[in-house]
């Protein structure tokens, strides 16, 4: 997995509040058990698999997939603030204040900081 297995160390270390989220595996990929196990301790949402029919290939979502992770990508982060879906408006205020950094991971160990 690379560097994956330190990435929060060093900005945590430095009182950085994140959360790294590992994204969906398509739920016929054989290497699931393998990623849950290796991101078991790093990640701080669990690995989950989405419908093989929201992947255009094994790991690209169509637009259906997208919207889908995007909404459990919004409740895992609503999850970490403490905000509900009904507080739209001070939502994202509570996101910026409260979280300094999401970074969304792929299996392969890639990974964006939000």
């Amino acid at each position: 997995m690379g560097c994956i297995d330190t990435l929060g160390e060093y900005p945590r270390s430095r009182g950085v509040r994140m959360a790294i989220y590992v994204a969906p595996m398509a739920g016929c990929d054989a290497a699931f058990d393998y990623y849950l196990a290796r991101y078991r301790g790093v990640a701080d949402n669990q690995l989950h698999r989405l419908p093989s029919r929201f992947f255009g290939d094994e790991i690209h979502l169509t637009p259906d997939g997208a919207d889908v992770h995007s909404r459990n990508l919004g409740r895992f982060i609503q999850s970490l603030v403490g905000a509900s879906p009904q507080q739209s408006e001070t939502t994202a205020g509570v996101w910026r204040t409260s979280l300094e950094a999401v970074v969304v991971t792929d299996r392969a160990g890639t990974s964006e900081a939000k």
